[in-house]
């Protein structure tokens, strides 16, 4: 699967370098450059003045850009052959390399508008993510959550799903409207956490691992616990860069960890523990009182440490270090 290359036969640059190449933009006149950089949103100061500068000299001052370093051209690869002769159109491609490195999301132009994006999976892991997240889409589309993807197909035996076009703009957007996309996803079921699907999924998952130290913490946390809480629809992901505001209307994407049975106040939790960690850099303390502070609910400190449980698991699985959440852990505890 490495060996598959995106790039149609364009002009990139690519951010934020060479060396370490997020997006790959292409550039070949001022209206590509335009519809690319909608693909590219980072959220760090720093990232945001490099987007608006080379963006500003995409658009007006388009030669220019051709004497960085950071600018490449590339040949049409078979990949986007195979495309075009599938979808009938001429293509522009924009390359998003995710940070999990198992897949990549591709910007398809033609006609100098927007067609879609494209998600291609990189190895198996990734493979498995596209299948859920399409099996996510057919379920929320159904309940008109979602717009339905645009088109299903293979390549080399690997599936791969093109989404229409959300417009709009990925920012951290005020509690009201988090709350709206919140409630939309609301089930009527309610119950106690020791008798939720989605608890019971956990633990039996932490059984099946043997993970009897979680296990034991999860059995202590749903025993103390007294409130009902709703079934959702858990996007699992749930952070400002997996959302778009257009004219005051929220749109959700990115469904890889969507869980059809989900529990209330774990997509809350994970929107603010994200930007108190990743974007604020709060830690320890701090960032449990950040979180606190903004869902505002009886059971908070269990809420919480659940929460943690699950994401202490999934890091687990993932051979990745989960000792930050292990700490916060502690110090709810």
């Amino acid at each position: 699967m490495k060996d598959i290359s995106f790039y149609s036969g364009d002009t990139y640059i690519l951010l934020p370098n060479r060396h370490y190449t997020k997006v790959a933009l292409a550039i070949s006149t001022a209206t590509h450059s335009k519809n690319a950089y909608k693909l590219y949103n980072p959220f760090s100061f720093k990232g945001k003045i490099l987007k608006n500068l080379t963006k500003l000299i995409a658009q007006y001052f388009n030669p220019v850009l051709r004497y960085l370093k950071n600018v490449e051209t590339y040949e049409k690869s078979p990949f986007v052959k195979h495309l075009e002769e599938e979808l009938k159109v001429p293509l522009t491609t924009s390359v998003y390399n995710a940070t999990d490195k198992n897949k990549v999301v591709i910007q398809l132009q033609s006609n100098n508008a927007i067609y879609g994006y494209l998600k291609f999976p990189l190895n198996r892991k990734g493979i498995k993510q596209l299948v859920h997240e399409g099996k996510a889409i057919r379920i929320l589309s159904k309940k008109q959550l979602v717009q339905p993807n645009l088109y299903k197909g293979w390549y080399r035996d690997i599936p791969y799903f093109i989404s229409p076009e959300i417009k709009g703009e990925c920012h951290s957007l005020p509690e009201e409207k988090i709350q709206h996309i919140l409630n939309e996803l609301k089930k009527e079921n309610k119950f106690l956490l020791k008798e939720h699907p989605r608890v019971q999924k956990l633990c039996q998952g932490l059984e099946e691992r043997e993970e009897i130290d979680l296990l034991d913490k999860t059995l202590k946390i749903i025993h103390q616990s007294k409130e009902l809480y709703t079934e959702v629809f858990e996007h699992g992901d749930f952070a400002p860069w997996n959302m778009i505001e257009d004219k005051g209307e929220v749109h959700l994407f990115d469904f890889e960890f969507f869980e059809q049975q989900g529990l209330e106040y774990f997509d809350l939790i994970k929107y603010h523990f994200q930007i108190g960690r990743l974007l604020r850099r709060k830690q320890g303390q701090a960032l449990v009182h950040y979180v606190e502070e903004r869902v505002d609910i009886v059971e908070i400190k269990l809420l919480f440490s659940l929460f943690l449980i699950k994401e202490v698991t999934w890091l687990r699985t993932e051979g990745k270090d989960y000792r930050f959440h292990l700490d916060l852990l502690s110090i709810l505890e």
